[in-house]
């Protein structure tokens, strides 16, 4: 009898918060005063969780599992939403200015298409996939944010902060970025037709493949821009017109020795300590890198054959798809690594740490310790 009352109590609150549910008005006076026991019904109903149009404004949801959920028109106006898995959850129309987003673990493939988001914190977030089209971004902070294949069309991000964001196929097209910050962005593949990039600073930025038609660059920071094509972008700041781009891959130095294995020797120094780094598609095979901390490196396509990475660090590194044919990983911290597509043919993994690594397939590889073999 008491289990009843009390969802009936809980039904009863989320009423109150989303109004009649067609209409969706709250019921005005009472709407804050509610608030606290709204996010306690809301928190208590099972998965997927619903209340399309609700009050949770500056709600406490950090952590909180919402996949799949139901915030249609939602108001999580500088809610707490740091950690929080939104899986595929339905935010068409919320209203999240000012959320707090950060390092959130999976906004994969959530749609939040004309929602408002300016202001909001979502660095390092989870977009892969994210329907985003004719949202409101201006200003938002979405510093190494991962938005790879999001449709962000038509979308506003005035003044965003998307430095060092991932954006593989992102589709920009018709979006406005006016002054954003893409330092280090790599929109490789990326539609940006008819995109607003008056004064934006893209400099460093990986554009191979992007289709710039249309795209207004008036007054955009453009240095060091790697492999772009400004066949058809309109305002190209004339001091980039001859320049493409296309820039290759730092070309290490060699040095006249050789060791055991007949490899010849590489000034490694400037990679010994590359927490972080950005070296997708380099060439690094036969470097002596024993010890390296490459903590978190990007290193999509990068070549490691016959390099030597004994008891290097290289936990959290992005290594899909990289060669690493004949490599000494021995001793090698490759916690959390995502290793999709890599081949490991004769790599040598004996003492290696591969707690919590994605996609790997050690098909090939040597010496995997025994307790990852069925993992």
């Amino acid at each position: 009898m008491l289990r009843y009352l009390f969802l009936t109590i809980s039904c009863l609150l989320l009423l109150t918060a989303c109004g009649d549910g067609l209409t969706g008005q709250a019921s005005g006076k009472n709407k804050d005063k509610n608030k606290d026991a709204v996010r306690t019904a809301f928190l208590d109903q099972a998965s997927p969780k619903s209340c399309p149009e609700c009050n949770l404004g500056g709600a406490d949801l950090h952590g909180v599992d919402l996949t799949g959920a139901n915030l249609v028109k939602a108001n999580l106006i500088a809610a707490d939403l740091k950690g929080t898995t939104l899986f595929k959850a339905h935010m068409t129309g919320a209203r999240l200015d000012g959320a707090f987003m950060t390092g959130a673990n999976n906004m994969r493939m959530v749609n939040m298409t004309e929602a408002r988001l300016d202001g909001a914190f979502m660095n390092g977030a989870d977009l892969l996939g994210a329907e985003l089209s004719g949202a409101n971004l201006s200003g938002t902070d979405l510093t190494d944010a991962k938005l790879q294949d999001a449709n962000l069309s038509g979308a506003k991000l005035l003044g965003a902060n998307l430095n060092g964001a991932i954006m593989n196929r992102v589709n920009l097209s018709w979006a406005k970025l006016p002054g954003a910050d893409l330092i280090g962005a790599n929109l490789e593949w990326a539609k940006l037709i008819g995109t607003d990039l008056t004064g934006a600073d893209l400099s460093r930025a990986r554009l191979i493949g992007a289709d710039l038609t249309g795209a207004d660059l008036t007054g955009a920071k453009l240095d060091g821009v790697i492999g772009a094509d400004f066949t058809g972008a309109l305002n190209v700041p004339e001091k980039y017109l001859t320049d493409k781009g296309i820039l290759p891959p730092p070309d290490p130095k060699p040095i006249a020795e050789i060791d055991n294995r007949g490899v010849v020797g590489i000034d490694v120094s400037r990679y010994m300590s590359c927490e972080d780094c950005d070296l997708r598609d380099v060439d690094l095979s036969g470097l002596i890198l024993d010890g390296a901390n490459l903590n978190g490196a990007i290193m999509n396509r990068v070549n490691l054959s016959r390099a030597k990475l004994s008891k290097a660090n290289l936990s959290g590194a992005n290594l899909e798809w990289a060669k690493l044919i004949g490599t000494d990983l021995t001793g090698a911290d490759l916690s959390r690594a995502r290793l999709i597509g890599a081949d490991l043919t004769g790599a040598d993994l004996s003492g290696a740490k591969l707690d919590g690594v994605i996609g790997a397939d050690y098909k090939g590889a040597l010496n995997v310790p025994e307790k990852y073999l069925n993992n």
